[in-house]
């Protein structure tokens, strides 16, 4: 099968690199927060992205290694 990286692989790519900022950031809100009810609502919210981000990361990571696979050696870079 031959496959090549898309651009929906790169849109995927910029999705996840969105998500990992937001999250990055719901994360120190979390920290300066301290315990209380939304602090542990968000950590949830955390939770939930953060399976959605390793879903999206292995899909994106399969249509690279199709695609490295596919090419000559020469192409990714060995001799």
């Amino acid at each position: 099968m031959t496959r090549t990286v898309t651009e929906k692989d790169q849109d995927r790519s910029y999705v996840v690199m969105a998500l990992l900022d937001v999250t990055a950031a719901a994360t120190d809100y979390l920290a300066d927060e301290g315990l209380n009810q939304q602090p542990a609502r968000l950590a949830g919210n955390i939770a939930a992205v953060l399976r959605h981000i390793n879903e999206l990361v292995g899909e994106t990571h399969g249509s690279i290694e199709f695609y490295l696979r596919d090419r000559e050696p020469t192409e990714r870079g060995e001799i």
